[in-house]
């Protein structure tokens, strides 16, 4: 019986302001083959950035789309866990956001956006998930005290490139070592910040990741959420 390949999600977070580097790292994981979704933040996203995803959609078709990640990406919390939406916000003022930026994303990349929510922080809670729920999304993608809830489908990253406290990219051994711990894994997620990488650190990934992805499938939420329709 033939096994089937790991399924692989490549999130871009942090997207919004046009950066010709970032356009050149997802422009050649693309070319080497890589899905990717890219996660921007409705309020950070600028006409030049908008223009650039489009183009590289037309470039390469059915290997990336556009997903929300948060809408303002400021910290709300009072604690030291950090999140936008979470616990001491109001829920109207917070599904209102998330609609916004929903409604801002849907209007800049039409077809090319996938109603999949990352938040900012990578902090989801159940009363997110169900606003995200009321909002029309299909897919939430956390990282921290998130839940798996039953209405909406969870595809949850488990290697960040980077370390946040304090913040430090990961040397790419660490990477390898994570990754491959989690090899027996049906599903797996890597999280990349161009936002905070260097050139030279975002052309070494373009170099290594298609090679520690070898023989895995990578997908973007609409790809996922249809493979997983298919095993039902």
């Amino acid at each position: 019986m033939k096994t089937e390949p790991k399924r692989v999600l490549v999130r871009i977070d942090d997207l919004g302001i046009y950066d010709p580097w970032t356009t050149k790292f997802i422009s050649t994981l693309c070319s080497a083959g890589i899905h990717v979704s890219c996660g921007v933040v409705p309020l950070w996203l600028t006409n030049s950035c908008g223009n650039s995803l489009i183009d590289l959609a037309v470039s390469f078709p059915a290997c990336m789309e556009v997903h929300q990640h948060g809408y303002s990406h400021n910290n709300q919390s009072a604690s030291e866990e950090k999140y936008e939406f979470g616990p001491g916000r109001k829920t109207d003022e917070e599904l209102k956001e998330i609609l916004d930026g929903r409604r801002i994303l849907e209007d800049a990349f039409g077809r090319l956006f996938y109603p999949a929510f990352s938040p900012a922080f990578g902090w989801c809670d159940l009363n997110l998930t169900a606003l995200l729920v009321d909002a029309g999304f299909t897919v939430v993608s956390g990282i921290k005290g998130a839940v798996i809830p039953s209405k909406i489908q969870m595809f949850s990253p488990d290697v960040d490139c980077f370390l946040w406290d304090p913040i430090r990219e990961r040397q790419w051994e660490e990477i390898v070592l994570d990754w491959q711990s989690r090899r027996d894994a049906n599903f797996g997620g890597i999280v990349l910040h161009p936002r905070l990488m260097t050139g030279e650190s975002m052309e070494f990934y373009s170099n290594q990741l298609p090679l520690l992805l070898e023989n895995t499938r990578s997908l973007t939420f609409a790809q996922l959420m249809v493979a997983s329709s298919i095993e039902l």
